[in-house]
């Protein structure tokens, strides 16, 4: 505080002297100001050099080594650094900041003066001058001068020139539109085949041919028929199809429980129908919305997924299948014991569940049985059945009803083992099931209801996180 007073009266005593009049004005050759900065009144900057006439300047100033005396009163300095690269020999540049409580008013030449006093060293000083600024004023807005708007020249069209996005989309409307007639001429005519088909046949033919041709037109014939175009559909199909893949798809068919021919003609004309119908949709939506590349690619994807769709639905299909005969083998062997206890023959017994039951297992115990009064032996029909169904519980029955014909074990014996195995692997595939299901609940459990969890819980603390992190607390 002493030194602060001592500061105080050296720079008043300062200000008695001749008039100052900026860096002009220095009392010694080693402190010098350069500029003195007001835009930002009453922020006031001033920018000085200090030349040592001995040793160097200082690396930095502390603000208790500045002491500035403004219009006269004390001034506390608010920010003080070094200008440019910190001065390793020759002069140095430094840069004091304070907020002036002069009482001048605006316009007013303020006088002041700036010591410089670092520890073991002597007090060097300067005066300064600079003059209050004029108060800011808004500026008023400036009305300009309306602009004639001047006509902008337009290129004159070119008559040789396409329009390529409309006319990619009046050719997919045409396209459409011809696929929809096509369908539609197509089902009108075989509509129309079918009325004079059924005109002639009561008008211009005899009875026995109208006798002849109504039961060939009954429900389970026309079930059989193919319309003109599910053939042509069909027909495409069977050549894009591989051989290799034709035989998988019927196989996978008879699994399904659809072996004729016709259901792998309608097969194969689903999925090339399914495809062509896709590409066409993709194509008459992304004509005139994307490159004629990026809508060639898109619908050609969903042309291949169209084509791909039925074979997953099949694939389905076939393990419900094979699913609802495990289920229901078990009880059928029970039911198949029962008749035989009772006297009945094995086709015999067979020929009870095909009456009481209307499912899967009792349509393949059906072809069996057929099978059975066409002459085929049980070892073959058996087999056959194991074949059609690819179902392991029935190829182990099949197994060892032939192993029991052939040894001439006891059928009902047989059956009353294979009742019991059957209902003792059932059971396992359930528990299977249920334990499978625990893992199978990590994927929505971790990838769905985790993040919901975690967004309601940790949601509204998040900001407060976010800032802790960054600001610290």
């Amino acid at each position: 505080m002493t030194r602060r007073l001592v500061a105080l009266a050296v720079l008043l005593a300062g200000l008695a002297l001749p008039a100052l009049a900026g860096p002009a004005l220095a009392a010694d050759d080693e402190l010098i100001v350069d500029e003195v900065r007001t835009d930002q009144f009453p922020k006031v900057t001033v920018r000085f050099s200090i030349n040592p006439i001995q040793g160097r300047a200082p690396t930095h100033l502390a603000l208790h080594d500045i002491f500035i005396v403004n219009d006269g009163i004390l001034e506390s300095p608010l920010e003080a650094h070094t200008v440019g690269k910190v001065p390793t020999r020759g002069p140095g540049q430094y840069q004091v900041t304070w907020y002036s409580s002069t009482p001048a008013a605006a316009g007013a030449t303020v006088t002041g003066r700036l010591a410089i006093s670092i520890n073991a060293r002597p007090e060097i000083a300067t005066g300064f001058i600079f003059t209050r600024p004029l108060p800011r004023q808004a500026e008023a807005p400036r009305e300009e001068a309306p602009v004639a708007s001047a006509l902008v020249p337009v290129q004159r069209p070119n008559p040789g020139t396409i329009n390529q996005p409309l006319a990619s989309s009046v050719a997919a409307i045409f396209a459409g539109t011809a696929f929809l007639v096509i369908v539609g001429g197509l089902i009108a005519h075989a509509r129309w085949r079918r009325g004079q088909d059924r005109l002639a046949m009561w008008v211009g033919r005899s009875t026995e041919h109208r006798q002849r041709s109504a039961a060939e037109a009954s429900p389970s014939r026309r079930s059989l028929t193919v319309p003109p175009i599910v053939q042509f559909f069909g027909k495409v199909g069977a050549k894009v199809v591989p051989s290799a893949q034709a035989e998988r798809m019927r196989r996978n068919l008879i699994l399904a429980g659809r072996p004729t021919s016709q259901q792998y003609t309608r097969f194969v004309a689903t999925k090339a129908g399914l495809a062509f119908g896709l590409f066409m949709v993709g194509f008459w939506l992304m004509v005139g919305l994307a490159p004629f590349g990026t809508t060639m690619l898109l619908s050609s994807t969903m042309g291949i997924i169209g084509f791909v769709l039925p074979s997953i639905m099949l694939g389905r299909a076939m393990k419900k299948r094979q699913q609802l005969m495990r289920k229901a083998l078990p009880d059928a062997l029970d039911l198949i014991t029962i008749g035989v206890s009772a006297g009945l023959a094995f086709d015999g017994a067979l020929g009870e569940i095909i009456e009481k039951w209307d499912n899967d297992l009792s349509h393949e115990f059906a072809t069996m049985l057929g099978e059975l009064r066409m002459g085929a032996g049980r070892r073959q029909a058996l087999l056959n059945l194991a074949d059609r169904t690819q179902v392991d519980e029935i190829q182990l029955m099949v197994s060892q009803l032939i192993q029991a014909d052939e040894l001439g074990m006891s059928l009902t014996d047989t059956l009353l083992t294979l009742a019991d195995q059957m209902r003792l692997r059932r059971r396992q595939h359930a528990e299977e099931l249920a334990h499978k299901a625990a893992v199978k609940m990590l994927i929505p459990l971790v990838f769905l209801i985790f993040p919901a969890l975690f967004i309601v819980i940790l949601g509204p603390a998040a900001a407060d996180m976010i800032g802790f992190v960054k600001g610290g607390p």
